[in-house]
């Protein structure tokens, strides 16, 4: 069943040899990650007393619908406060976006498209260099659909860093608060259904790792099929163009534009110069 309803992956593994279990849940989860997700399991999370580990591994790298220039990436500086501040990689583009400035959140917005699907990226960033919190604290209160629809087809000379996020979390605590602690107990979990088994099932962990990477690479297609429009939303030439320069924290979302949702979410702060 959890292979038919839940596309799942089982494999039957002797958690008395943790080193074993954790190396073998890796190379599964970096596999399916295209490398990007390594080391998920630690091996002293797992032990004697561990009968079922649920992992949900998400790599998410999209293809910009129209392409950053590599030559024109430069460093500048990203304030993390009104006095301290990182250096970055910023890639740039003049290309026509969907943009708007939302003055109920004091800030602005600016959605980048994926090349051949219904995904975007959303960057909403603060007027102010330390705006984040009350922005994060005023957009609770919007839909999604609250910011979209402010924003209208616009040229602009768009300025964002190159980032790599990752998030990790134990949703032992957050599926409890939803009403789903039952599963965790030793008693009265119920998998009969789930897996062969003849003794007492229940959840040891449940861990979620999200990684995103925003660059300016698209793939071979895109690039080869982008065609130099000089001209935007009209049709004629437009020599005024809007700056949307992301130089400090911002929040972003990546939106499924098909059914109007998020589908991940994230902020942007604190950003420095990847080193290898």
């Amino acid at each position: 069943i959890a292979v038919e309803k839940f596309s799942s992956g089982i494999e039957s593994l002797d958690f008395n040899d943790s080193n074993k279990s954790a190396r073998t849940i890796n190379a599964f989860v970096e596999a399916n990650t295209n490398r990007m997700i390594k080391d998920f399991i630690k091996p002293q999370m797992l032990n004697s007393d561990t009968r079922l580990v649920l992992v949900n591994a998400i790599y998410f790298k999209g293809t910009w619908k129209y392409q950053f220039n590599k030559l024109a990436t430069r460093n500048g500086d990203f304030h993390i406060n009104e006095t301290v501040k990182n250096r970055v990689e910023y890639m740039t583009i003049k290309k026509c976006f969907d943009y708007g400035e939302l003055d109920g959140l004091d800030a602005k917005a600016l959605e980048i498209k994926y090349a051949d699907s219904n995904f975007s990226f959303l960057i909403i960033l603060p007027n102010s260099r330390s705006g984040l919190l009350a922005l994060e604290g005023k957009i609770e209160n919007y839909k999604l659909n609250d910011i979209t629809s402010q924003m209208r087809l616009t040229t602009c000379s768009v300025t964002i860093p190159k980032f790599k996020a990752e998030f990790e979390i134990d949703l032992e605590s957050v599926l409890k608060t939803l009403g789903m602690a039952e599963m965790f107990d030793t008693k009265s979990a119920n998998f009969t259904d789930l897996l062969e088994a003849n003794e007492q099932l229940y959840v040891s962990d449940v861990i979620h790792k999200a990684i995103i990477e925003v660059n300016e690479e698209g793939s071979e297609a895109a690039a080869a099929t982008e065609k130099k429009v000089k001209v935007c939303c009209s049709g004629r030439r437009i020599p005024n163009y809007t700056i949307f320069r992301v130089d400090h924290a911002f929040l972003f979302h990546i939106i499924d534009k098909e059914s109007n949702t998020i589908i991940f979410s994230g902020r942007g702060e604190n950003l420095k110069t990847q080193t290898n």
